[in-house]
Formats: C-alpha cells, structure tokens, sequence
C-alpha cells in the first residue's frame, strides 16, 4: 500500500476530488428531489469527463509529433452526454419528463472537462451557476407560474367568450 500512495499523482488526484465534489452538489440537490439521475450519476459523469479530459492532455504532451488534438475527445465526450442525457427523457401521456435531468448531466460533463483542463474557475462558477438554476430558479418559476397562470387562464377564456358572443 505504501508504495502505491508513492506513485499517486497528486494533480490528477486534486482534479478528480474537485470534480468530483462540484458534481456531488449538484447530484445531492438531483437526489433530494427524488430524480432518477442522482448524486452518484452526476458524479460518475463528471469524474469520467474530468479522466477524458486528462487523458487527451496526456496524449498530446506524450505524443507531440503525432499532432494529438485534445480537443477531439471533449467533443466526443458532449457527444456521449447527449446519448446519456437522451436516455433520461420520458414522454408520458402529453408531457415531457428528464429535461433538467439531461441538462444537468450534460452541464456536470462541462464541469467535468473545465477541471480536467484545470480551468477551475470555470468550473466553479459554473456549478454555481447549475445549482442555482435547479434550486432558485425552480421555487421562481413555481412562484411565478401559480401567480400567472391562473391570470393567463382567466384572460384567454375571456377571449373565447368575446369572440363566441360577436359570431
């Protein structure tokens, strides 16, 4: 054991613990609303960007010569994400359910990859801006629509009823 923690790269270790604390939060917040991708998804996906990340900037330093883009494997990450993402989206009866699942996965992807390039700012304030978005934002659209709703509602059977009387 004690020549194992010899060989750990410490850098790869930072990247992977912050990735994988960015995207324990939003997973938690997932989790608590009783979604189906939850803490351990979200982190799952955000570590596995984060070690996609790393692993094509690890292949250009290895292999300069070759003219290794790092950039290739992050598309495909994105790309992987959408697949992911797609599979969480269920149509029921006239609705649609798993969009902010899918977008919150394909976001902790973004944060997975912004680590793994060490644009930790990125990454952070991205989260942030994730959490915010599922949290705030979702008791201000609640508000917002209980307040609206019954108001829109009201003016459009007022509509239907003026244009019945005039033909």
């Amino acid at each position: 054991m004690a020549a194992l923690a010899g060989s750990i790269d410490w850098s790869i270790a930072r990247h992977l613990a912050l990735s994988g604390l960015l995207s324990g939060i939003i997973g938690m917040e997932r989790a608590w609303r009783g979604k189906p991708a939850g803490f351990r998804t979200h982190l799952l996906v955000s570590l596995g960007a984060t070690m996609f990340m790393l692993i094509s900037i690890k292949m250009a330093e290895l292999y300069p010569s070759a003219g290794v883009n790092h950039s290739y494997i992050a598309a495909n990450v994105v790309t992987g994400l959408g697949f992911l993402g797609a599979g969480t989206i269920m149509k029921l009866g006239g609705s649609v359910h798993g969009l902010t699942t899918a977008a919150s996965l394909w976001a902790v992807g973004a944060i997975g990859l912004a680590v793994g390039c060490s644009f930790y700012s990125l990454a952070i304030q991205g989260t942030l801006f994730v959490l915010a978005s599922l949290f705030l934002f979702d008791k201000l659209e609640h508000f917002l629509l209980d307040r609206a709703m019954p108001r829109a509602e009201a003016a459009i059977r007022r509509g239907v009823r003026g244009r019945r009387k005039r033909g």
